[in-house]
């Protein structure tokens, strides 16, 4: 069963990370019967001055972050197949990093740095009978006291079945004509 599982991650990795962006960014690395590792390397992202303040270009491949009064950061998402009746458990290792001094971004005051979290997992989806969860990372992390941001070149990130949920799944019945 557990090797079913594991068959059903691997195939759809490859079809969630078949766009040119998504090729670049997240490559499975590892895969062993309840754990997929993804190695993320952030690509080339374009930085405008706007009024002495630095902000990220956006384009129509990747999405940015809209918390009012915080910077908007990139974000880049993929889908993965989850198992319907199983808890997934996301954390991330950063395998290179470096600074950017002297950066000024605007910020909510009492916040030392800016996101809290870098990676999430939404809850899980239903698409055409599948049942997909949406892996989101933001590679950067803003230090507002420092007025410097951390740009993560390459990250490992790990995706581990954790349990049994009581998720209300709607999978709606296959229809034979």
């Amino acid at each position: 069963m557990k090797k079913n599982r594991l068959l059903f991650l691997i195939i759809i990795f490859s079809f969630c990370f078949t766009s040119t962006l998504s090729k670049e960014t997240f490559k499975v690395s590892t895969i062993t019967n309840d754990k997929t590792e993804i190695v993320f390397s952030i690509p080339d992202v374009e930085v405008i001055n706007n009024q002495g303040q630095i902000e990220f270009k956006p384009n129509d491949l990747i999405g940015m972050t809209s918390e009012e009064g915080f910077p908007q950061l990139p974000i880049y998402s993929s889908l993965f197949e989850m198992v319907p009746g199983i808890s997934y458990d996301i954390e991330y290792e950063i395998l290179s990093s470096y600074f950017i001094d002297d950066i000024d971004m605007k910020t909510n005051e009492g916040y030392s740095f800016y996101p809290i979290d870098n990676l999430s997992l939404s809850e899980p989806m239903v698409m055409r009978g599948l049942v997909l969860g949406q892996l989101s990372f933001i590679p950067y992390k803003y230090h507002a006291d420092d007025k410097k941001i951390e740009v993560f070149e390459s990250v490992q990130i790990t995706v581990s079945e954790s349990g049994e949920t009581e998720f209300d799944y709607f999978i709606p019945e296959k229809k034979s004509y």
